[in-house]
């Protein structure tokens, strides 16, 4: 088989894994996206919104589709985005970066989730390569694909500032040679300004499980190598001291020490969020993998050869855990909820009224059932009662009472699988 058609078919099988992963019921985020398209009505009112799980371009595709569509059209975005970064990365990094990608765990999810995350990675990659483009040759193409890639990146998530900071850092050490090479940064820094002046600097936040930033940063090496809990864990630990060796090597040391450490520390440090998930920090996951891949370039044939092997059995693990559960089987805990009830009405509450109401409502209007389905908030008297959490090992107690005295038992657990959705265990009273 020759080097161009093994590549081109692991593009292939990139794609197709992220289409896969792409199917199954919309989360909570990717319908609160849902709504917020509907609440902004306007292409101009998504930029006024002032809403953390407001991505700009994902709320605009989603505005324009209207509601009533099948998941996987919400999320085609963020597939097309995550084939075009394979493509991308086959094309300047060669095969062994191209595996990292294709088979990384954390980045099969967002590019098979119908938020800007996936978008944000693809254009901070093109960004990335068209800036390098740039420093090397002055070209007006690449310069314009840079502000192009930036600005649109920027438009996916906020998160991209982490890589604009990197190419300003970038760009300064240039231009000490050569200070014209700024000039691509004007644009995407006054698209910045403005955004910040419209939108963000009047943000409100969605909230979000709370977690501490060590959790969550183990949770995002987790993710990108696809370990597993445990022993497994210590590969991050020598991914992360191979990437760290080939940053001292790297001629854009500069850009990769500002994206990967100063900007995302400076963030956190200055505007401490009130919630962290690993999605936030993953505009820096592609520049930790272009990293450990030329540091695996290094090795001996065989031992390259091993170590992506391994790569990638534990990613397809995690994976394969994905295409199985998806974000969550709401629908098919709905349908048996209204399966055994007895009473003509389907009333359900929870130990949670907007998360688990969101979702409730949103799946069960997009389903044909026999019977309605009603939320019941706070402590109100229902048939059904529905517990969440986010465990990967949850283990419900067998039957719970609420206030009031009514006992409920639980029939099933309808799990979930990686960084987005959560299980739902199903209680029924008597």
């Amino acid at each position: 088989m020759s080097r161009r058609l093994a590549i081109w078919i692991t593009v292939a099988l990139g794609v197709a894994v992220r289409v896969l992963a792409a199917r199954g019921d919309l989360w909570l985020d990717e319908i609160w996206s849902l709504q917020l398209a509907r609440q902004a009505g306007t292409a101009a009112g998504v930029f006024t919104l002032h809403h953390d799980n407001n991505h700009y371009l994902n709320t605009l595709w989603m505005l324009w589709l209207g509601g009533g569509q099948a998941a996987l059209w919400y999320r085609l975005p963020a597939v097309v985005a995550g084939a075009a970064l394979l493509a991308a990365i086959a094309r300047f990094e060669g095969p062994v970066a191209l595996v990292l990608f294709a088979a990384s765990d954390i980045l099969v999810q967002y590019s098979s989730e119908a938020r800007g995350y996936g978008p944000a990675v693809l254009f901070a990659v093109l960004a990335y390569q068209a800036f390098a483009a740039w420093t090397r040759s002055r070209s007006r193409f690449a310069a314009i694909a840079f502000a192009l890639a930036s600005i649109l990146g920027l438009l996916s998530h906020a998160s991209f500032v982490f890589a604009l900071a990197g190419f300003a850092a970038w760009g300064a050490t240039e231009a000490r040679r050569a200070p014209r090479v700024l000039v691509p940064l004007l644009a995407p820094l006054a698209a910045l300004a403005i955004v910040w002046g419209l939108d963000l600097r009047v943000m409100n936040l969605g909230g979000g499980p709370e977690a501490h930033l060590g959790q969550v940063l183990r949770e995002l090496l987790r993710a990108t190598m696809g370990a597993p809990r445990g022993w497994p864990e210590l590969l991050g630990i020598v991914a992360i001291v191979a990437a760290g060796a080939e940053l001292a090597r790297a001629k854009e040391r500069a850009f990769f020490v500002t994206t990967l450490l100063i900007a995302p520390a400076l963030i956190v440090a200055l505007r401490p969020p009130q919630y962290l998930a690993p999605r936030y920090f993953l505009v820096c996951v592609p520049f930790f993998l272009l990293l450990l891949g030329r540091a695996i370039r290094r090795l001996p044939p065989a031992a390259c050869a091993a170590v992506l092997a391994l790569y990638c059995v534990l990613n397809a693990l995690a994976i394969a855990g994905l295409i199985r559960d998806g974000r969550g089987n709401y629908r098919s805990a709905i349908a048996f909820m209204e399966e055994n009830t007895p009473d003509s009405v389907v009333t359900v509450a929870s130990d949670h009224d907007f998360r688990n109401r969101v979702c409730l409502e949103y799946h069960a209007s997009q389903m044909q059932l026999p019977k309605p389905v009603v939320y019941v908030p706070g402590n109100g008297p229902a048939r059904w009662y529905v517990r969440h959490d986010f465990s990967e090992a949850p283990d419900p107690p067998q039957s719970i009472v609420r206030p009031g005295g009514q006992r409920y038992f639980m029939l099933r657990t309808v799990p979930f699988s990686g960084l987005s959705g959560f299980n739902w265990h199903l209680y029924r009273a008597p």
